[in-house]
């Protein structure tokens, strides 16, 4: 039995032209940019090129006195942890700022962070979103203060795929005169991400999601801004994420993102098949519920809740037929605890419990959509008369 992959959202395979240019750079000589002899130093040149590069696609200035940075971290996760306690530690260690505010919709590596930061002394306070799955942006000034260090709002949620309002966001913070820090991770590849028009002042990107490398991410930071390290023991990259930079991985995130926003344009059909498969299985499912779906989503996002289903049990009979899908982030797989997401949005515990998150990729065909919304229903249906579910 094929599987049909509908679980984009949690990774993405990588592009055999990524593959390909980075085995080329592999095999072109495995050498450290830190270096001194001339093998380095052409390694060096390499990867600063390339970062020039990703800067430039993501909207960020690669030179001149106004230049931005861009640092290179082992995922997501990593760039999150970074933004959060690098500028959290900064900004209290020099300006006494002991204040963050996080919205109560974050990516785990985000919350946890912040959860963190508040054990050792900083106060948290968390954004409130609607029952559409959009921050409340009338909140924002009210939790500012004097003491505020950084705010965190990603661009896309991970599980429902709904779009944050982050050029107003970051026009309250300038307006305030305090740091917003984007988790772009879910966004780059799906919509156009540019770094300069979000008005942010640091955005996390992680090319896993966007048909690259995985164990490579980075962070773009608006020049004049400082990060204390979390790691130590290097002076690669001015001291901020010590540790030998791979160059062949950061190659392929290039690579990837330069497909990607060629890509775009192709989005406006995957969403046309994310909208099928809502409409098939509205038709299977009367009582189907679409979570986000009253404000602006990622074209490949689809959250779904049928009321008195178990997730698990549809999770695993979805999976038996051929069928991945995911319950929400990935990083909390094998986890049964209610949505965190969805329970930000207030929805009742009849919604949370029954909720799958469906992603769709450039591969996702018409009729892997027919059959995924056949056979869902059907699946839905016989749990419900067994009383499974």
């Amino acid at each position: 039995m094929e599987s049909i992959y509908l679980d984009y959202n949690s990774t993405t395979p990588m592009d055999p032209t990524v593959v390909q240019a980075m085995t080329e750079s592999q095999l072109s000589g495995f050498v450290n940019p830190s270096s001194q002899h001339r093998l380095g130093q052409n390694a060096r040149q390499l990867l600063e090129d390339e970062k020039c590069r990703i800067i430039e696609l993501l909207g960020g200035k690669s030179s001149g006195l106004e230049q931005d940075r861009l640092v290179i971290t082992s995922g997501g996760t990593e760039s999150n942890n970074l933004a959060l306690s690098g500028v959290a530690n900064f900004q209290n260690q020099k300006f006494q700022r002991n204040e963050l505010i996080v919205s109560s919709i974050e990516h785990p590596s985000v919350l946890e962070t912040a959860n963190y930061l508040q054990a050792s002394g900083m106060i948290v306070h968390h954004l409130p979103v609607d029952s559409t799955g959009k921050v409340n942006v009338d909140f924002l000034p009210q939790l500012i203060s004097p003491n505020t260090a950084l705010v965190s709002v990603m661009l896309a949620n991970h599980e429902t795929g709904v779009i944050q309002p982050i050029p107003l966001i970051g026009e309250i913070c300038r307006e305030h005169n305090v740091l917003l820090h984007c988790d772009a991770t879910q966004a780059i590849g799906k919509i156009p991400v540019h770094f300069g028009n979000l008005g942010v002042d640091l955005m996390t990107i992680s090319p896993h999601k966007f048909y690259g490398p995985r164990q490579i991410g980075a962070l773009l930071v608006r020049r004049n801004i400082d990060l204390a390290p979390i790691l130590y023991g290097g002076q690669q990259q001015l001291g901020t994420r010590p540790g030998t930079e791979d160059v062949p991985s950061i190659v392929g995130a290039r690579v990837a993102l330069e497909l990607a926003i060629k890509r775009l344009a192709e989005t406006d059909a995957i969403k046309k098949l994310r909208d099928e498969l809502e409409s098939h299985l509205s038709d299977h499912l009367p009582d189907l519920v679409i979570n986000g779906i009253q404000g602006e989503r990622l074209p490949n996002t689809s959250n779904i809740s049928v009321p008195g289903a178990n997730r698990q049990a549809l999770l695993m009979s979805a999976d038996l037929h051929g069928i991945a899908l995911s319950t929400g982030s990935a990083c909390a797989s094998g986890s049964s605890e209610p949505s965190p997401v969805l329970t930000a949005m207030n929805l009742p515990n009849s919604i949370i419990d029954s909720a799958i998150r469906i992603s769709l990729g450039f591969a996702t065909t018409k009729q892997d959509i027919e059959f995924v919304g056949q056979k869902l229903g059907e699946i839905i249906n016989k749990l419900r008369s067994s009383k499974q579910i």
